[in-house]
């Protein structure tokens, strides 16, 4: 048989969850309100230090799954585009997670 060297490399991540339902949202719209807006703008100051993922469970209440979709598309790309004008040294990765009445994930 042949020898082979193999290299990898192993790096703990840094992991935020952040559990969001329908109270964070205007009601109807993709707008989260102002309070929610102060929280996730500090988040990419959060995860600057080193690689980190961030996971954003959004559990709906009623307010139709079209909306829930659309209100956890719209939270991660606020936070793309945050984490862009920071300008980091390494990428923000992000896992998205929905929960909607009655259908579990």
């Amino acid at each position: 048989g042949k020898m082979m060297k193999l290299n990898f490399g192993a790096a703990i991540h840094k992991v935020i969850r952040v559990d969001m339902r329908d109270a964070a949202f205007e009601p109807g719209t993709t707008n989260l309100r102002p309070e929610w807006q102060q929280q996730i703008a500090a988040l990419p100051e959060k995860l600057r230090d080193r690689p980190g993922v961030l996971r954003i469970s959004y559990v709906a209440t009623g307010e139709g799954d079209k909306l829930a979709r659309d209100r956890l598309k719209a939270v991660s790309k606020m936070l793309r585009e945050a984490w862009k004008k920071k300008d980091c040294c390494h990428e923000l990765q992000i896992e998205e997670e929905l929960v909607l009445p009655g259908k579990g994930k």
